[in-house]
């Protein structure tokens, strides 16, 4: 390594080194801001992706969260009304579309409940 060195003036300035030196510190300057910038648009860009990210998941939850017991409630006050005698099954049949697939589902549970055997339902039907 000290072969390398020149054995004259070690202290002696090339020549137009001072004359170029500006040009240089600048276009290394330059090229540093640049860098920054592109770091910076970068990570400004990720800030705003999560928060919308972070903000869409919270709205998701809450409104699958706010439906399901406004639909219960609803129901429920449904049954309170009938079982106060405020609405007659009348009342809640002319509010359906299809009342008789209402209807059908009814009979369908009471019937359901009840188990006949055939010769029970034989003599149910000479009865009548």
């Amino acid at each position: 390594m000290k072969k390398n060195i020149p054995k004259g003036e070690i202290f002696r300035v090339p020549e137009g080194y001072f004359e170029s030196l500006p040009e240089q510190v600048m276009a290394k300057n330059a090229q540093g801001k640049q860098r920054t910038i592109w770091i910076s648009w970068a990570a400004a860009a990720m800030v705003v992706l999560s928060t919308s990210l972070f903000i869409f998941k919270f709205e998701t939850e809450s409104i699958t969260e706010t439906t399901t017991p406004t639909a219960l409630a609803v129901e429920d006050e449904i049954e309170l009304l009938i079982d106060q005698g405020e609405w007659s099954a009348e009342d809640v049949l002319s509010l359906s579309d299809d009342p008789n697939a209402i209807l059908n589902e009814l009979v369908e549970e009471q019937w359901q409940s009840y188990q006949f055997s055939e010769s029970e339902l034989e003599e149910e039907l000479w009865y009548y």
